[in-house]
């Protein structure tokens, strides 16, 4: 929760999170099956002075996925399931999705350091998009990690309406870790 005074304005602004899991080690590559949500104010009313944007002093980077279109400031409803499996015992493989609603329809978008992207104002639409994240990661050996991961960004209807338009994306990374 952020309270206080913002210019002439109030600050008043919070944000949710909360999650369950569930391991099955008894099934063939022991899955762990999540489900996280996220709900953060919205801004009531966009022409007076008080802030309602709830804005995360340390972000972690990776808020919502690995396509970082949208970011921790998002007054947004956000559900987020994910599965991760391990294939063997050095190689595991997790999946993960984001789906994400602005929380009013007169929100707008912020990049991951805060700064306003898009206007609220452009769209009644309150779907953002969605994110689909998969991961393999291979342990070589106790220094050497592979990591190969693709990701899909489908654009809802907000980013579609709003300027510049909205595209989906993809993208796909191998990453190598070597610790000493």
């Amino acid at each position: 929760m952020q309270f206080g005074s913002f210019g002439s304005g109030r600050l008043l602004a919070w944000k949710f999170a909360d999650g369950v899991s569930h391991s099955l080690p008894q099934i063939r590559y022991h899955p762990v099956v999540e489900l996280q949500g996220a709900i953060s104010t919205g801004d009531e009313n966009p022409q007076n002075a008080d802030l309602q944007t709830f804005y995360p002093l340390f972000p972690s980077g990776l808020y919502y996925g690995y396509m970082v279109f949208t970011s921790g400031s998002l007054n947004a409803i956000v559900a987020h399931p994910s599965l991760a499996m391990q294939l063997s015992k050095g190689l595991s493989l997790g999946a993960d999705s984001f789906f994400l609603w602005r929380q009013r329809t007169t929100d707008g978008l912020y990049s991951q350091a805060g700064m306003f992207l898009r206007t609220g104002q452009a769209s009644q639409s309150r779907y953002v998009g969605a994110t689909q994240d998969l991961t393999i990661a291979w342990d070589v050996d106790r220094h050497t990690t592979v990591r190969f991961l693709a990701a899909y960004y489908e654009v809802g209807p907000y980013l579609r309406e709003t300027q510049p338009s909205g595209k989906t994306a993809t993208y796909f990374s191998a990453i190598a870790n070597y610790k000493f």
